[in-house]
């Protein structure tokens, strides 16, 4: 947990390679017939880290190592990590098509009515996709169902849970109205999203929010033409959740815009010093390109 509040992506991979293995040495469930959820709790942490230096191929492999591992245990933990990590993968990717395919409450081993945030990532996701890809319609179907997962949480007195599924709401909706054409609406309520996550107390299943509420208000400043405001947003998201891959790539992105060229040249030198490793294309390849044009 360190390391990843540090953006120390290599130590948290050591780290947490050596926690998956070992939580598989101590089975969980009244008979021992249960692989412990601290097992998905390590994996998730894996994803993560593996996804902010770019190593994609890498986060897929455990990803398959996780879903193809049977009797996990049936837990709010497990749920957690079976929802967030292809989230996670889809979001950190940009592959909104494919987030806008995930399925809700895939695992059918789970009791999902106990499950209402795990449940809201994998919404927040297919709408997100959705309003990237311009669906209004399922984009708006999945800010419904968010309401609906939120009351449940305030009905059941699970005020942290409700908080961050309101987070989700905001940004998703945010950027429902982007798709819209409305900016002025977009931008107010994913700063609203900003505020909220910085006042919410991080919870220990997570490594770190879905997507980063300021990280999503720079993208949405990106898309709008507002490069100033994009670096920005960028910034304050780095400060709170430090070398994540798309922060450091859009706060580059930005500066470009800007026209300021040694600031942008810094920007891609610290992607690479993170990723340079990775295999995502064709963003790492944007960033050698650009420095080597510099020399």
């Amino acid at each position: 947990h360190i390391y990843t509040r540090l953006g120390d992506w290599d130590g948290v991979i050591r780290g947490n390679l050596l926690a998956a293995e070992a939580a598989l040495q101590y089975p969980a469930g009244d008979r021992g017939q249960f692989v412990w959820d601290e097992f998905p709790h390590a994996i998730e942490y894996l994803v993560y880290a593996e996804l902010q230096q770019g190593a994609d191929s890498d986060a897929a492999a455990e990803w398959q190592r996780l879903r193809t591992t049977a009797h996990l245990e049936p837990s709010f933990k497990t749920a957690f990590h079976l929802s967030s990590i292809p989230a996670r993968y889809a979001l950190e990717r940009r592959d909104w098509r494919a987030a806008a395919r995930l399925v809700p409450r895939s695992d059918s081993t789970l009791d999902w009515n106990r499950f209402a945030w795990p449940e809201a990532i994998t919404w927040f996701a297919r709408g997100l996709g959705s309003a990237h890809l311009r669906d209004i319609a399922a984009a708006n179907a999945a800010s419904r169902r968010l309401v609906a997962l939120e009351a449940v949480m305030h009905q059941a007195g699970e005020e942290l849970f409700a908080r961050n599924i309101r987070v989700l709401s905001l940004e998703l909706n945010g950027w429902i109205a982007h798709a819209a054409g409305q900016q002025d609406s977009s931008a107010t309520l994913v700063r609203a999203a900003a505020a909220l996550e910085a006042a919410t107390p991080k919870h220990a299943v997570t490594p770190a929010p879905t997507l980063p509420a300021e990280e999503l208000l720079g993208d949405l400043f990106m898309e709008q033409k507002r490069p100033g405001e994009a670096l920005a947003a960028y910034q304050r998201s780095l400060e709170r959740y430090p070398r994540r891959f798309n922060a450091l790539l859009g706060a580059a992105r930005a500066e470009v815009a800007r026209r300021d060229a040694p600031a942008a040249r810094t920007w891609y030198q610290a992607l690479l010093a993170v990723a340079d490793g990775g295999t995502r294309e064709p963003a790492l390849s944007e960033a050698r390109r650009y420095l080597a044009r510099q020399h």
